[in-house]
């Protein structure tokens, strides 16, 4: 047994990377793992975490590049999500976590809904009709588990029939929240793509949103505020994002937004040793963390304000315009950066996004509490916050995420979580009919 909790920390990073390993070096395994990859290489592109629905057989760059895209996201989701899951120990120690993280917020969501409005098209057939339907009912099914999740976290299997059944609100968020906005704009886009200016005014609807009470709703507040990154995706017509990934200026532009991201935890360090600087650093920090809580609303949103920064008015408003055009370039600038040939292990997160983006958090979640159970025991719980609260720990969690994202990527977990995902419901439906066949054929005529 582990005599330290640094020592103990490491040891599981090591137990899982040796686990996956060996895993991806099962025969069986790898067998699977191969008729996965294929499955989802003949798949078109799924708009974000979304279903992994059937594609076309198509091995273009253009396909590598969204593939790619969904990984580095999904990856960037684990990376703060693992973060956030240690929020007290990790976050309160400041300046290096909040600088690292900072630029991510822009690119992280916004990214992941760009490209799934993007890839994104006005549901005119049968057999698109049925994929949005599928989407509907995974995300009930993914809620309803992960409310059971909590019910099995809390050991409450008494409450079960005494008291109503916690089906929407549990002590952490989910990530269930974006297959409901997928869902809600797939199936309102018919009447989105109505609209002479769709992108202005989903920017106006989500201001219009901070002045209302729809903040304290975690699934309706980021439905209305990220709606116009969705928006923005499905209007960029498809030639003028080929010439953007082409063009030779896209090498400069990766550049860019690489030094950036290097930048920014950088001054995050120096600023403080500079007079006057750390209360700049604060104060941008403040404002970024409070602005992109402000598009989540509910427990999430008001666990990011900070230095009295409200929702609920002006500066909120003000907040979410300000964060939607800071993203545009970075954006922009981000998908520029990405690989557009395949990269392993990367593009196969991104062919596996959906179970990354789904299943991570229970990972955490649960392993977060039987790792404070095991040093609760032994007695090193105090040594653990300690630990926590120096310059290694945001370097453990980085670490950290990195291998759980790469053992979900894996897709180890796909034959048995393949059920409560990929949804077969063509028994539940209704078959077309002759006289369906015939009425079309008359409208069509007419």
């Amino acid at each position: 047994q582990p005599q330290s909790p640094t020592s103990f920390l490491f040891f599981l990073l090591a137990c899982l990377a040796v686990a996956m390993g060996v895993l991806i070096a099962q025969p069986p395994v790898q067998v699977a793992m191969k008729r996965a990859w294929d499955l989802e290489a003949q798949a078109d592109a799924v708009e974000g975490p979304a279903l992994p629905a059937a594609r076309q057989v198509q091995a273009s760059e253009r396909e590598m590049v969204w593939d790619n895209v969904k990984g580095i996201c999904v990856l960037l989701v684990v990376l703060i999500h693992t973060l956030r899951v240690f929020e007290q120990e990790v976050m309160a120690e400041g300046h290096f976590a909040s600088g690292l993280i900072m630029p991510l917020l822009f690119v992280c969501m916004p990214a992941f809904t760009f490209v799934s409005g993007y890839l994104s098209s006005v549901a005119t057939s049968r057999k698109k009709f049925v994929a949005l339907l599928k989407m509907w009912a995974v995300f009930l099914l993914q809620q309803f588990v992960y409310a059971l999740f909590w019910v099995w976290q809390g050991q409450s299997w008494g409450s079960l029939g005494q008291a109503a059944f916690s089906f929407w609100s549990q002590p952490i968020p989910g990530v269930t929240w974006f297959l409901l906005c997928l869902a809600v704009w797939r199936t309102a886009l018919p009447l989105l793509d109505l609209l002479r200016w769709p992108v202005a005014t989903a920017l106006a609807v989500a201001v219009l949103s901070q002045l209302t009470d729809t903040g304290a709703n975690a699934y309706v507040q980021p439905m209305l505020c990220f709606l116009p990154f969705f928006m923005a995706g499905y209007r960029t017509p498809k030639l003028w994002m080929k010439s953007f990934l082409t063009a030779p200026r896209r090498s400069l532009i990766r550049w860019a937004f690489l030094g950036l991201l290097v930048l920014c935890p950088t001054l995050s360090l120096l600023l403080p040793q500079v007079p006057g600087g750390q209360g700049l650093f604060d104060t941008v920090s403040r404002l970024t963390w409070s602005a992109y809580g402000c598009l989540y609303g509910g427990k999430i949103g008001s666990s990011l304000q900070q230095g009295g920064f409200s929702c609920y008015g002006p500066s909120g408003a003000a907040g979410t315009v300000a964060f939607f055009v800071a993203s545009l370039p970075l954006l922009l600038a981000f998908l520029a950066a990405v690989p557009q040939r395949r990269v392993w292990l990367l593009t196969r997160a991104g062919a596996m996004s959906v179970y990354i983006y789904l299943f991570h958090i229970y990972f955490l979640v649960a392993g977060k509490a039987e790792l404070l159970k095991v040093l609760f025991q032994s007695g090193h719980l105090d040594s653990f916050y300690l630990f926590l609260h120096s310059r290694l720990a945001v370097p453990a969690c980085i670490a950290l995420a990195a291998s759980l994202w790469a053992l979900l990527a894996s897709g180890v977990i796909r034959p048995v979580c393949m059920p409560f995902v990929e949804i077969e419901m063509e028994v539940c439906l209704r078959q077309p009919s002759d006289a369906d066949e015939e009425g079309k054929a008359s409208r069509r005529e007419a």
